[in-house]
């Protein structure tokens, strides 16, 4: 009986593999437990002209990818990794295909599936942006070593341009995202120092072009969110928070420079040309003067006064991102990440420019009279309170004052956010924080009572 299906699979197999019922009669056969049967399959379907044939169909690939689970006995490995041999690149870009090699890397054994994605050097670029290429390259993180895929991160870091490009890509920035989980993992499970390297590299490389069109773009506000989220990238995250977020790098690079071309006769022009650019409008509240100095030269400045009225411009068209990203549909994502995420010090400084940053414009509102009634702004006023709240029970690091404070601004507010959905969510949630601490105020006290009831008896 073996014999005679043995001679039938060699002369149908090529039929066979992409035919609807190729999967449930492979399947049959492996089930049979003969070691020659077995053999002719594996050898008959890791051919080249079968496999080209069956790689790219819908039912073929299926049946390719079983096979490869099913692999156990390294002539049959050697078999899948000789078919695979020199076809890397056309196969990773292939809609079926690309999956065969995501199952082959994960199958075969490190040192074969190395030699097999060497073969992708000098497409990384190209792989990360792909429909199809991203999921290799996904799959080459989460197999290999760094040492096996650090040209991808050469590649995808090679320029500012390439980084942008694969940040803004749908596909590239989960490919991003992937690269830095990879490599953080193997930091703090392995304590690798080629990891670590990478990981900086990769980093830097993002925060280096990361700016305002990258923190609001559909797909680059994600990259951003994953450094910002991660906790072993603090310093970078508070690095994009202080030079992107809020502005502050930019505010002393635009400064230093400035600081010597203006006179004392064109104070009034700057002004005036600030208002021309449409700077004072209820989306950018006028910037109050920091109380934070500038590392600038005295003698550049005429006198004190032209000093302020350079440094308020300045301040105003580079410090009111915060209140911007709120009110745009990604850059609000990203605000409420800094939120939750950030160290103590740069949740402060949001925190502090929501709250003291801006001034009330002409209609007599401020940055949170905006936010509560802003279609995207209101998330960040909801996790603002999430956060306070946070703080008020003692679960984060923060001042006490920003629970009463929001509480206060939301409890005035509440006649006119109450008609909104946004409204009524932060009601609902300031009541349920409040019924929560009164709840534990009751508790705390009566177990006090209970207790000096005990020491006077």
């Amino acid at each position: 009986m073996v014999q005679n299906d043995v001679e039938e699979l060699s002369e149908v197999v090529g039929d066979l593999v992409i035919s609807e019922s190729a999967f449930g009669y492979v399947t049959d056969l492996l089930s049979r437990g003969s070691g020659r049967l077995r053999r002719c399959l594996y050898e008959s379907i890791f051919s080249q002209r079968v496999f080209s044939t069956a790689c790219n169909n819908g039912h073929g690939h299926n049946v390719i990818m079983m096979l490869i689970d099913s692999s156990c006995a390294p002539p049959e490995q050697q078999l899948i990794a000789n078919v695979l041999r020199g076809r890397m690149v056309e196969l990773s870009l292939a809609r079926f295909a690309s999956r065969i090699i995501q199952r082959a890397l994960q199958k075969l054994d490190i040192p074969t599936a190395g030699t097999l994605v060497a073969e992708l050097r000098g497409i990384g670029r190209q792989l990360a942006t792909h429909s199809y290429g991203s999921y290799v390259v996904e799959a080459v993180f989460t197999r290999m070593r760094p040492l096996n895929y650090g040209f991808i991160i050469d590649e995808m870091t090679e320029s500012q341009e390439v980084t942008v490009e694969i940040m803004c890509s749908k596909y590239g920035c989960r490919v991003l995202e992937s690269a830095i989980q990879v490599l953080v993992d193997d930091v703090e499970n392995s304590q690798s120092s080629v990891a670590d390297d990478f990981l900086r590299q990769l980093v830097k490389a993002v925060v280096d072009v990361c700016d305002i069109d990258i923190v609001t773009h559909e797909y680059g506000n994600f990259v951003v969110q994953k450094i910002i989220s991660t906790q072993h990238l603090l310093d970078f995250a508070d690095s994009i928070i202080k030079d992107v977020i809020r502005g502050v790098g930019a505010q002393k690079a635009q400064l230093a420079r400035r600081a010597t071309m203006h006179q004392r006769d064109r104070e009034s022009t700057l002004v005036a040309s600030a208002a021309r650019q449409g700077q004072y409008t209820n989306l950018m509240l006028l910037c109050r003067v920091s109380t934070q100095p500038f590392e600038v030269n005295a003698c550049e400045v005429r006198n004190v006064w032209q000093f302020c009225v350079i440094w308020r411009t300045f301040l105003h068209i580079f410090s009111e991102n915060v209140l911007v990203l709120s009110q745009k549909k990604h850059g609000s994502h990203v605000i409420q990440t800094v939120l939750r995420c950030a160290s103590p010090n740069s949740l402060y400084l949001i925190m502090r420019e929501i709250f003291d940053g801006y001034d009330f414009d002409l209609g007599g509102k401020d940055a949170l009279d905006i936010l509560m009634l802003d279609v995207y702004g209101n998330y960040v006023v909801q996790t603002m309170l999430d956060v306070a709240a946070a703080v008020k029970e003692g679960r984060r690091d923060g001042l006490m004052e920003w629970f009463e404070r929001l509480a206060g601004r939301i409890f005035r507010a509440k006649k006119t956010i109450i008609n909104f959905s946004s409204g009524k969510k932060l009601i609902a949630t300031l009541n349920e924080v409040r019924l929560i601490f009164e709840t534990f105020l009751l508790l705390y006290f009566d177990t006090m009572l209970s207790g000096f009831e005990e020491l006077t008896l």
